[in-house]
């Protein structure tokens, strides 16, 4: 089911700690968090959702801020979790308005979240890789070859040979 959006006018919890008010609004991930709309990510990706069977989904923004964070960080589902309970910019960053002390979901459930969010892209038509470990393989081979600091012109150009570097048309 959809995940149960937000009010516009939350009240206040008297005995919790807002994020505002121990982090600062000037940091870059705040404002990269800002400057995001969010709104337009939960209505493409909405349809990864059953309208009407299972409990209410863990928010849209949770998940893409929680794989947006492992990317960029190259972490596992695990770490990520661990990393984002500790850092409150992470929970900030990902919707959160009050300091939680219990992680919001578990491993398992971004890694159903990504299978569902790869099958909603091929329905639509778009090419998903999520692994480009046998490119990395190829691609470590063909730029080692050329060490010699008068060799990074073939370097570059069997960078660019490799299939996820070739620009797409």
């Amino acid at each position: 089911m959809r995940p149960k959006s937000e009010p516009k006018h939350p009240q206040r919890e008297l005995f919790q700690l807002e994020l505002d008010q121990i982090i600062d609004l000037r940091h870059p991930r705040v404002r990269l968090g800002q400057c995001i709309n969010w709104s337009s990510l939960e209505e493409a990706l909405g349809s990864t959702y059953h309208p009407t069977h299972g409990a209410a989904g863990v928010p849209t923004r949770l998940m893409v801020a929680l794989h947006y964070l492992k990317y960029q960080h190259d972490l596992s589902d695990e770490n990520v979790l661990a990393h984002w309970l500790e850092n409150p910019y992470w929970q900030h960053f990902s919707g959160e308005r009050y300091f939680p002390h219990r992680l919001p979901v578990d491993a398992s459930s971004m890694t159903r979240w990504r299978e569902r969010l790869v099958k909603a892209a091929r329905r639509e038509g778009l090419v998903v890789k999520q692994s480009y470990r046998h490119v990395g393989k190829r691609l470590l081979l063909a730029s080692s070859r050329y060490a010699h600091a008068r060799q990074m012109k073939r370097a570059r150009a069997a960078t660019r040979s490799t299939p996820c570097f070739r620009p797409q048309r």
